[in-house]
């Protein structure tokens, strides 16, 4: 199969265009970690035959359940057998063997072109079903999608609900022109106050990202609950507001963007539905320290009004603008901390229940519970609360070639500490409730600045610059608040500035210098480059390709394809025209991102 994207999805919710993009930016091995997993207990007195029949009536209700997307355009397939793999669990005497049959599921990965992204796995006992596995791609489902699942399938074993049919873009309507631009609009302020850094921490070289995650049972989370009301704020508010605090203290960064999932899906119209309409959008936190408990929850309460003002945007427009930024401010604009809340006390199931339901991997109430998280995610960190019927649960999720499990188990229980503290005291000003709090700190080891409250390592910097391609040596020097490289090599600052900005995502506390010295020549900031050599047919067929597709974008190899214009949602269809001219060498990936202009020259080669 050709790995283009032709329309790119551009019919699909932003939602969906976001996961259709990640597929063909991953490499197919690693596609499986964009599946979605659940498990769930077969009520006693449901036979195998009423199971199978209720996951009939479901696929026929929810068309995301039974859709492909040949050529990113939304297909919905007839009939409504579901893929139920059979396992006879007899002979087993414990369910220790859940984990690995659940892993095995989850590894398999989807063919969004050809094949329906839900597949089922029962496992039946003595001839009775007991538990019944799920794994949906993400494009169909997310984790919002995933509950109403559940509960949709409860209602229809039970009597208590029909399988009322969705159709597979739900009843809600893309995000029209207006409120696009007001999604934009507001993004791009936020990338013009981007912090340095979401984890400074220098690393020495860059690694592959390996996500874990641990547990910590809070209890019932009365605190919590009763801060809320004294102070009339979202609980999600109370959670938010001591995380972006803890955070500041543990980092030693004044700033923070934090990653959170938009409002949309807590919209009434939109809480039951099987499919996937969720996004997140960033948000700016500066928490006032100095402060008393009230007045920072009404700062976090303040803080999340974006989430609730924005639904779903396009996000192709919205991830162009965030590509320009970091290329223009030189900051990683895809680093940001997590956070996520989840209520579900309407269930009225406890924690326990939840937990057996949960990957049966989830561990004794009362302690931080350690599991590897084999999922894709771009956060380094990130805190993830879910309330049950009688339970808090604080979960962290975080990179492990960064942080070890020990500073997580202290960052979790100083968190806690942080917020029954408060809850005892609210007269307290945060920075006297942070100074009692157990939170441990980062390392510091090594050359560093800070610039606009957030840390920035020279040493990383430097490490980065030098990685460049044709340098040979180099120094970063922080000169009266403006970062200058140093560079000897035959090299320009245009591609300096484009190799550094499309690598900062493995660099975690790295920033572009703001300015470039070459052989002693003071070349720039390189935020521009070089046009195409008029005579060469790679980069005249590039600049065609784009022109054909994109007349308005007007490349001429001065900048990216992204930083000329080139629209996201048009590069199948410009690598579809350079194919037909002869020209196969680029890939969707290629000009997703801020690839210099002469490295996609030499990519492309000749026809």
């Amino acid at each position: 199969m050709r790995e283009t994207m032709g329309i790119e999805g551009v019919g699909l919710p932003g939602a969906q265009q976001y996961h259709w993009a990640k597929y063909w930016l991953t490499a197919r091995e690693e596609r499986w970690r964009n599946n979605v997993r659940s498990v769930v207990p077969v009520p006693d007195g449901v036979s195998t035959e009423q199971l199978i029949e209720a996951l009939r009536r479901l696929i026929a209700a929810h068309e995301t359940l039974r859709t492909v997307y040949p050529r990113g355009v939304r297909t919905v397939l007839p009939g409504d057998e579901p893929r139920v793999e059979i396992r006879d669990v007899t002979s087993e005497p414990d369910i220790s063997w859940a984990p690995g049959h659940f892993d095995e599921l989850l590894r398999t990965p989807f063919d969004l072109e050809t094949e329906p992204q839900a597949r089922f796995s029962l496992a039946v006992a003595d001839g009775k079903p007991r538990w019944l596995f799920f794994v949906f791609h993400h494009i169909a489902i997310d984790t919002f999608g995933v509950l109403a699942f559940q509960r949709h399938l409860a209602g229809v074993l039970d009597g208590s609900t029909p399988a009322a049919r969705q159709p597979a873009d739900g009843a809600f309507p893309a995000a029209g022109e207006r409120a696009n631009d007001k999604v934009l609009d507001y993004l791009r302020g936020i990338a013009g106050r981007f912090p340095a850094s979401a984890v400074p921490l220098a690393v020495g070289s860059p690694r592959q990202p390996e996500i874990r995650q641990a547990t910590l049972d809070s209890g019932s989370g009365e605190e919590i609950r009763r801060m809320a009301r004294r102070f009339a704020v979202p609980e999600s508010a109370v959670v938010l507001g001591f995380y972006a605090a803890a955070m500041c203290r543990v980092t030693g960064n004044r700033r923070n963007v934090i990653r959170a999932s938009s409002a949309n899906r807590f919209r009434p119209e939109e809480v039951d539905h099987v499919g996937c309409v969720a996004q997140t959008l960033p948000i700016l936190l500066t928490p006032p320290l100095d402060a008393s408990v009230p007045q920072l929850l009404g700062y976090a309460k303040r803080a999340l009004t974006p989430l609730y003002r924005f639904g779903r945007y396009d996000y192709f427009r919205a991830r162009e603008q965030m590509l320009r930024a970091r290329f223009s401010a030189g900051v990683d604009t895809d680093a940001m901390l997590a956070f996520n809340y989840v209520d579900r006390s309407a269930e009225r199931r406890s924690f326990r229940e939840i937990a057996e339901q949960e990957a049966l991997i989830t561990g004794p109430e009362g302690k931080v519970v350690f599991t590897p998280l084999e999922v894709d995610t771009t956060d380094r960190f990130g805190l993830f609360v879910r309330r049950s019927a009688d339970r808090f649960t604080l979960t962290v999720r975080w990179d492990a070639t960064l942080l070890g499990a020990e500073f997580v188990e202290d960052f979790l229980i100083g968190l806690h500490d942080l917020i029954f503290r408060a809850a005892a005291q609210p007269g307290l000003f945060v920075n006297d409730l942070l100074a009692a709090a157990p939170l441990p700190t980062l390392p510091t080891a090594g050359e560093w600045i800070t610039r606009d409250g957030c840390r920035i390592s020279l040493d990383d910097t430097a490490a980065l610059l030098a990685d460049c391609p044709a340098v040979t040596s180099c120094r970063v020097a922080d000169e009266a608040g403006r970062l200058t490289g140093y560079v000897t090599g035959a090299v320009d600052p245009f591609t300096l500035r484009s190799y550094m900005a499309a690598r900062l995502h493995e660099w975690p506390a790295v920033v572009v210098p703001d300015h470039f010295v070459v052989q002693g020549a003071d070349v720039g900031d390189g935020r521009s480059g070089p046009p195409f050599p008029a005579a060469d047919p790679p980069a005249k067929a590039l600049e065609a390709a784009l022109a054909a597709v994109a007349p308005d974008a007007g490349w001429s190899g001065a900048s990216s394809y992204v930083g000329a214009g080139g629209p996201l949602a048009s590069i199948g269809a410009v690598i579809d025209v350079l194919r037909g001219n002869g020209f196969t060498g680029l890939r969707y990936a290629d000009l997703f991102g801020l690839t210099p202009p002469a490295e996609l020259v030499e990519r492309l080669g000749d026809a």
